[in-house]
């Protein structure tokens, strides 16, 4: 699946396999790349030859940390965190306006959920 804002064009990766290879086989990034890693907490570096900009969601799609500069052979991650949108390095009003961009998304995302659950149990 992908997700795009004005800033990202996101593969979701809800795998294994795909959590796994990340951006890894994406590099070097380009600026609109973007991965969002479900069902994860802790994400580390290694392999990668720039550093990442990180933003960790919980289970509403809300924002609990970011990390502006993740640097190669790291781990970086927090217990709060349900998921993981990793990119390129961002400064800091960047990754400000992403934010924005991604909580826009995240409602639309818990809206939508809630759209399609009403419509499985009215049978429709």
């Amino acid at each position: 699946m992908r997700l795009r804002t004005e800033s990202l064009d996101i593969q979701v990766c809800q795998d294994f396999k795909s959590r796994l290879i990340g951006l890894y086989k994406s590099q070097p990034l380009g600026r609109r790349d973007a991965v969002w890693l479900s069902k994860c907490r802790y994400v580390h570096t290694f392999g990668m030859r720039e550093p990442l900009s990180l933003i960790f969601l919980n289970g509403l799609f809300k924002i609990v940390d970011r990390q502006i500069c993740a640097k190669p052979c790291r781990v970086y991650g927090t217990f709060e965190a349900q998921s993981v949108i990793e990119m390129s390095q961002r400064t800091e009003p960047e990754l400000d306006r992403i934010c924005e961009e991604i909580t826009l998304l995240s409602e639309w995302l818990d809206a939508s959920e809630h759209f399609y659950k009403g419509r499985i149990k009215a049978g429709v």
